[in-house]
């Protein structure tokens, strides 16, 4: 077995010892291009055996291990991402536990086990991407991501659109978090929401603005249904593109202009532009 960041020469599908529990669980999902294809896939996980069947038929190119009931994924994305680990925890980075990667430079993932008595203190945390932490300012397009219920994490030897595909970094058993660890990973999300809410209401905003992304979510996905299905219908694409994109592109607008207007954030205008600063967008 080996325990050095390098790449294995497994071929197949789950064939490393320490996973071999795992094979015994249902809870994966087929992936194509790296995203789930089946119907609420998170709540309909599947064996490890249909996902094999499904990439045999030429269905899926990959499969990804369902996050939650106590394991834990930490995606590593860009260098960056690992000063984060860092300055949350040597530990995160030194951790000898399995991990794997895409191929891409300083990206990996590690998967580690929630003891059964913390399971309540994880149950609320879905996926966390951590951009900068403590003294560690944020770098565009790189993060330190922690993924739990609703998640799932691609596993080797699964296709990557940009690589020759996902391999296994260590081939080791799967580590069971102690409390401290724990404590390090609850606190660092814990110290990204406060800083955001506290950036959020030096702007001006209500105590309750932690809702913001997932309400911009919401309403731009009623500004697109509307325009699927009454616009969209109407418009010939092919001799109406750019007609096509600009009402699109109205339809995000009003995404955006619904959710500030539906709270009434501001003691202060803003212009659109400040507004997509803030959302990150």
């Amino acid at each position: 077995m080996n325990n050095q960041d390098q790449t294995s020469n497994c071929k197949g599908y789950i064939t490393c010892s320490s996973l071999e529990e795992l094979k015994k669980l249902t809870r994966f999902t087929p992936v194509n291009g790296k995203k789930p294809y089946i119907k609420q896939w998170q709540s309909n996980p599947k064996t490890i055996s249909f996902c094999e069947n499904e990439i045999k038929q030429g269905f899926a190119d990959g499969y990804g291990l369902i996050t939650g009931n106590g394991l834990l994924a930490i995606d590593f994305d860009g260098c960056n991402a690992h000063k984060i680990a860092l300055a949350i925890g040597k530990w995160l980075v030194t951790i000898d536990t399995l991990a794997w990667s895409s191929g891409k430079p300083s990206r990996k993932q590690i998967l580690v086990r929630i003891p059964e008595h913390r399971l309540n203190d994880f149950e609320k945390l879905s996926r966390k991407p951590l951009t900068s932490f403590g003294n560690v300012e944020a770098v565009k397009n790189e993060q330190l991501e922690i993924r739990y219920n609703r998640c799932q994490s691609v596993l080797p030897p699964s296709s990557h659109p940009e690589t020759n595909g996902y391999h296994w970094l260590r081939e080791t058993e799967i580590v069971q978090l102690n409390d401290y660890q724990c404590n390090c990973i609850l606190s660092a999300i814990d110290t990204d929401n406060q800083s955001n809410t506290k950036q959020y209401q030096e702007l001006g905003f209500r105590q309750d603005t932690c809702k913001l992304g997932h309400d911009v979510k919401k309403y731009n996905k009623i500004s697109l249904f509307l325009y699927v299905y009454t616009i969209q219908p109407c418009i010939d694409m092919r001799k109406n593109p750019q007609l096509a994109m600009y009402i699109q592109k109205i339809a995000f607008y009003l995404s955006i202009e619904l959710t500030f207007r539906a709270y009434n954030f501001f003691k202060f205008p803003l212009d659109f532009e400040r507004k997509l600063n803030i959302l990150g967008i």
